[in-house]
């Protein structure tokens, strides 16, 4: 998998069906080279914000800004294309589960896909990270939000 920054006319060269996230205002153009599985173009506004790929078991997921998509690696077709509230910030694993984190937003998926929960923040979110089978997640505000993503219970928040 490589990931090559490309200019408007390259990704405009790609199939529409292979542009998997597009922005109608971008500024910023990608191509997700999967080799045998192909390329597929990626679009966004930001100069700041990077682009986000994680591989799972079967499936590889693809973020940025408002936009989160899973592709099957078998065969390359999509399984999950979702528009995001809140820009995201982070795609993490625990178990068989992907856990995409927004600014105020925890969406937690199956390893199918199929979205399992999702969970608003109080303060904006700046970092998450897995502790054991836990997620934890770093606000703004400087408080420290420990989650169970099975529930979506709050295990304890700290604030410091």
């Amino acid at each position: 998998m490589k990931i090559i920054n490309v200019d408007r006319t390259q990704f405009q060269q790609l199939d529409s069906a292979r542009r998997i996230i597009s922005h109608d205002h971008a500024r910023r153009f990608a191509i997700v080279d999967l080799d045998a599985l192909g390329q597929f173009g990626i679009s966004w506004q930001s100069d700041r914000l990077e682009l986000i790929v994680i591989l799972s078991q079967s499936l590889i997921w693809i973020g940025i800004d408002q936009k989160l998509v899973a592709l099957r690696l078998d065969h390359g077709t999509i399984q999950l294309a979702m528009p995001l509230g809140y820009s995201l910030l982070q795609i993490l694993h625990l178990d068989a589960l992907t856990i995409a984190i927004s600014e105020l937003e925890v969406l937690v998926f199956n390893s199918d896909a199929s979205l399992r929960l999702i969970k608003g923040l109080l303060d904006i979110a700046i970092e998450a990270f897995v502790e054991g089978d836990r997620l934890l997640i770093r606000c703004l505000d400087n408080t420290l939000i420990k989650l169970n993503v099975q529930t979506g219970d709050v295990m304890n928040r700290i604030t410091f």
